[in-house]
């Protein structure tokens, strides 16, 4: 039910349901909602959220993330353009320029299981030779002929 709000291609028709069945089962709902503030606020960091913020770390990298649960900034690590637990994608595309993005050879992206914010195709589109290296189980939609799939790699970070 909460993946709905943030699912941009959903059918006004849909919208309204959800409304409708929210209204009638608003207990439900607030459990829902509950549950994520706690798991954002009390959840535990995995050792994903630390080998990550030890590679930005040690590559001087910056990490972009699409997680609003703020576990990164727990760990030690502020996200751009990430105010208050949600990406921003005004504030990717007024502040990464077609001139910035042909400088950045890859994205590795983890766990991320679409495109939702249309980052990826924003950065392909500007740099049509740069790489997307996804660590991820299975093949993923976003991927172009180019791009690499690490499907090994995120069966250890639990």
């Amino acid at each position: 039910m909460w993946r709905a709000f943030y699912d941009r291609n959903l059918k006004q028709e849909d919208v309204v349901a959800l409304i409708h069945k929210i209204l009638k089962e608003p207990e439900k709902f607030s459990k829902i909602i509950d549950n994520f503030y706690k798991a954002c606020f009390y959840g535990m960091l995995t050792s994903a959220h630390y080998v990550i913020k030890n590679i930005v770390l040690l590559k001087n990298w910056q990490l972009l993330t699409e997680n609003v649960d703020l576990l990164y900034q727990r760990s030690g690590i502020e996200p751009l353009g990430n105010t208050s637990g949600k990406m921003n994608f005004s504030w990717l595309r007024n502040n990464f320029k077609p001139e910035h993005l042909k400088q950045i050879d890859s994205v590795v992206t983890c766990g991320l299981d679409s495109d939702r914010l249309g980052f990826l195709a924003f950065y392909k589109k500007r740099n049509p030779k740069g790489k997307i290296i996804a660590m991820n189980l299975a093949q993923l939609n976003y991927l172009g002929n180019d791009d690499i799939l690490e499907a090994g790699i995120c069966k250890n970070f639990t």
